[in-house]
């Protein structure tokens, strides 16, 4: 006798459509503006009307090539690019680490330190970050004509980071502030008396990354930058008519770090 389907796709409206078993007449009606239990009881009401029109030998709606389709217009989003499909995806982890060998241009007399990098770092947006980080090394000995020292350093650092990312290639910038504890011993060969000392030096270190994503987890670095101190020092020897300079390291430092970044969490 007749047959009926509907469309229900769209959440505030239902389009609902009605024929003849032969197709020879056709109903096509919108329902909307009511909620989900309304649309249901409206679009009940008008199939009872129809069928009692078809079970007492009247006719239903107009032919088919009358009909007015009021479908709603679907948007089509092309299909993305091949090159895209290839980007790595980016990573949505949110704790990682870094782990890096040190190098640092630290005085004319001592022109290279070195030691160990490692960093936590927090993700705050897709492309941003905080991070703290320390650098272990060996201790730096200086010598002069009448004395020796030996100075230990324990660097802290606390800083932000950006980056830009293009396929595999990221590249970023950081800019830090350095805390670092220095702990000296003096040594005389001659009548001078030993002398122990700490001090806390404050720096800022401006850096540039530039990093290879090797998975969703893990990247390749290589950083560089300087450290700018507003108190450094220079560790000097004075007595009657004596001088003995025996380490002036540098106010402003170059630094260069290589090794890994990987994601945790």
């Amino acid at each position: 006798m007749a047959v009926f389907w509907c469309d229900i796709h769209l959440r505030q409206r239902i389009y609902l459509y009605l024929a003849t078993s032969r197709g020879e007449r056709v109903v096509v009606r919108s329902i909307g503006g009511l909620d989900d239990a309304g649309r249901m009881e409206a679009m009940a009401l008008i199939l009872r009307q129809a069928v009692k029109a078809l079970l007492a030998g009247g006719t239903i709606g107009v032919y088919p090539s009358s009909v007015p389709l009021a479908l709603p217009r679907l948007q089509v989003r092309p299909a993305a690019t091949t090159a895209r499909s290839h980007q790595p995806r980016r990573s949505r982890h949110r704790v990682g680490i870094e782990a890096a060998y040190a190098l640092e241009g630290f005085s004319s007399a001592r022109r290279v330190a070195h030691g160990f990098w490692g960093a936590v770092l927090w993700r705050i947006r897709p492309w941003w970050s905080v991070f703290a980080g320390f650098i272990l090394g060996p201790p730096i000995t200086g010598e002069g004509q009448y004395a020796s020292m030996r100075l230990t350093r324990y660097l802290v650092l606390f800083g932000a980071r950006a980056h830009w990312q293009a396929g595999r290639f990221r590249l970023g910038g950081s800019l830090a502030i350095n805390l670092e504890y220095v702990v000296h011993r003096t040594t005389s060969t001659v009548a001078y008396p030993d002398v122990d000392r700490n001090d806390l030096l404050v720096a800022v270190t401006p850096t540039v990354h530039f990093e290879i994503v090797l998975s969703s987890r893990a990247r390749a670095f290589l950083a560089a930058g300087i450290q700018a101190y507003f108190n450094n020092l220079h560790y000097v020897v004075t007595g009657e008519g004596v001088r003995d300079v025996l380490l002036k390291p540098w106010a402003i430092r170059p630094h260069l770090l290589l090794g890994m970044s990987i994601d945790l969490l």
